[in-house]
């Protein structure tokens, strides 16, 4: 179960593969099922977080702000991870906390995003790719726009 998140979260952010190399051990048969929710700090993510977590998931909620991290680290059946999806670093990290913990995983919500209004003929390059970033993978950015 672990190397499918790692896979998952690979494809999506398109990461290279030596994050997950590591294997960590199967969880026991009685563990209790755990989630991980990407964008879990507001809206959408937060309320899938909140309910999973209610109906005795062990939710991982990924947000990038520390208030938020606090907050969520408050709620029963939470831990919170600094996620921050554009971020390799982010990503290897919660890969690694989530395979080292014995649980497995049993879903992940990609849930993290962002969007931008306005025409997109008036949208600054670097706000464009912040965008494709946050919702395709870094990857998927790489050209510039002429």
């Amino acid at each position: 179960m672990n190397q499918i998140l790692a896979v998952v979260l690979m494809v999506t952010t398109s990461v290279a593969p030596a994050i997950a190399a590591d294997p960590s051990p199967a969880p026991a048969p009685n563990a209790q099922k755990a989630v991980l929710v990407s964008g879990a700090s507001t809206g959408i993510g937060c309320k899938i977080a909140k309910r999973r977590a209610k109906e005795g998931y062990f939710v991982y909620d990924g947000a990038r702000k520390e208030q938020d991290l606090k907050e969520l680290n408050a709620i029963p059946n939470v831990h919170s991870l600094r996620l921050d999806v554009t971020s390799p670093d982010d990503i290897g990290a919660a890969v690694y906390t989530v395979t080292h913990a014995g649980r497995g995983l049993c879903a992940l919500v990609n849930n993290a995003g962002a969007g931008l209004c306005g025409p997109l003929t008036e949208t600054k390059e670097e706000d464009f790719h912040f965008l494709m970033n946050v919702n395709l993978g870094p990857s998927r950015t790489r050209s510039t726009l002429t």
